[in-house]
């Protein structure tokens, strides 16, 4: 079992503590909707991180109210008063969320599905084509049931881990990641190791076709930049298929097929409405 202890979510941590700090003293007289139905969001006001898939989704809606911030520290402050009806993120984001706080809760129904993906150079096309066969299948079998079970089961603490030894020989394929990106790719301290659901996949790929794999580091931002300099092959940095047509306009890269079908979903607050972190928990 490893530890995550990645910048991202000591980040968001802080923020959340920063926030509960300030809940108490903050008020609005803005009237807030209950939302039952996720189906039913005519006029109301959704919180959406700022160019993430939610505000990419929720910004094709004329009649959703879309309101656009930087962290859910500053989202679940504005619910907190009133100021927006929901918080829209995809199923990973608001359950660590509901993990790390009380007075929310995940409406069952999801309000979109989007597709997970890997980036390829376009100058690997023959690559995209190897990697969108070899996801086609091995999405039929347990080893990658598997691999969903322990990505789903993840928590903000810990994520089981499997080593997936490199046993290629041929050809050396280079993947750039987000160390940051728990739990997708990241960088485990405790056992000194990259993991996460893209990592596993994409060293299952290489072995299959006996490729060697390399690890790159760098921010999700900078993986275009890699395919511009031909110093990466793929990229895998939590990317979805919502972004198609960035994609396309940017014209330096290829999405792959899904690896993983994840959904935006809503947090609204709960019954009690009572706004807080777990006092239990030692950050």
């Amino acid at each position: 079992m490893g530890v995550n202890s990645n910048k991202k979510l000591n980040l968001l941590i802080v923020l959340l503590l920063t926030m509960a700090l300030s809940l108490s003293s903050c008020s609005s007289n803005r009237s807030q909707s209950e939302i039952t139905d996720v189906n039913d969001l005519k006029g109301k006001t959704i919180a959406v991180k700022m160019g993430f898939d939610s505000d990419y989704h929720f910004s094709k809606f004329k009649d959703i109210n879309v309101v656009r911030y930087n962290t859910s520290a500053d989202m679940l402050l504005a619910m907190k008063n009133k100021y927006v009806d929901a918080i829209a993120g995809t199923k990973i984001e608001n359950n660590f969320i509901t993990q790390v706080s009380t007075g929310v809760k995940v409406l069952p129904e999801p309000a979109a599905e989007f597709g997970n993906v890997f980036a390829v150079a376009n100058e690997d096309a023959e690559l995209l084509n190897e990697l969108n066969e070899f996801l086609i299948e091995f999405k039929k079998t347990d080893e990658y049931s598997d691999i969903v079970r322990r990505f789903e089961e993840a928590t903000v603490y810990e994520y089981e881990t499997k080593d997936i030894p490199l046993t290629g020989t041929g050809k050396t394929i280079v993947l750039v990641m987000d160390p940051a990106e728990y739990p997708f790719s990241f960088y485990d301290y405790e056992d000194e190791a990259y993991r996460g659901i893209e990592i596993e996949i994409i060293s299952s790929f290489a072995n299959k076709m006996n490729y060697k794999l390399e690890f790159i580091q760098d921010s999700a931002t900078m993986v275009q930049q890699h395919f511009i300099n031909n110093t990466a092959d793929i990229g895998a940095c939590d990317f979805s298929d919502v972004y198609k047509e960035e994609a396309e306009m940017a014209d330096v890269y290829k999405l792959s097929e899904p690896y993983y079908i994840d959904e935006i979903t809503l947090l609204v607050p709960d019954e009690t409405g009572d706004y807080s972190l777990d006092e239990e928990l030692d950050f």
